[in-house]
């Protein structure tokens, strides 16, 4: 009988360091579709999402200084994701696209509303949705996209964000409470 050996990123990380390409194999499997939803997220063409989605692990690949202990490596993949992204909107500019209709899906959607959602309005639900996160302030919509779109944890949203945890935690319930009253605006 075999045992099934589960590792950490971090450990998966430093596998690759030491030479196991299935490690990075399994890095890759673990993370490209949350790096593909976050570049997508503001970038429209599907084949740039997937040639930014190869930039960052191919950075990741040639980090030669990571330290666990300063940021969990679905941290510093968010850092590697964001700067690549903001690089390819600036020589892209006509590319930027502020939310993706597309990547918002029907769990992002209960998550935020709390309500269980008929599959016949979600593309209502989405336009709604995605107009009233237009309206929220810059801040209150990164953090939204962090809890609910990227799944982030409040611990892994205080560090990216470099604010408390008790921060994250009421920053998120008043930007909850933010788009409560702006979806509410557009029904009126």
């Amino acid at each position: 009988m075999t045992e099934e050996f589960s590792f950490t990123d971090e450990q998966l990380f430093f596998k690759f360091r030491a030479g196991d390409q299935n490690a990075f194999n399994e890095l890759y499997t673990r993370h490209h579709m949350g790096v593909a939803k976050q570049v997508g997220n503001y970038v429209k063409n599907q084949s740039d999402i997937e040639e930014l989605v190869l930039e960052v692990f191919s950075t990741l690949s040639r980090m030669a200084k990571y330290n666990p202990e300063l940021s969990s490596l679905k941290t510093t993949l968010f850092w590697i994701t964001k700067n690549k992204t903001i690089d390819y909107l600036r020589k892209n500019k006509n590319q930027y696209h502020e939310v993706s209709m597309e990547s918002i899906d029907e769990a992002g959607i209960e998550s935020i509303n709390s309500k269980m959602v008929e599959k016949s309005t979600i593309e209502v639900k989405n336009d709604r949705l995605g107009r009233a996160l237009k309206c929220l302030a810059e801040r209150d919509r990164v953090l939204l996209e962090l809890k609910y779109f990227r799944e982030l944890s409040l611990e892994e949203i205080a560090t990216i964000l470099k604010i408390s945890y008790g921060s994250a935690k009421v920053g998120i319930h008043r930007a909850k409470q933010e788009l409560k009253k702006k979806l509410d605006e557009l029904d009126h």
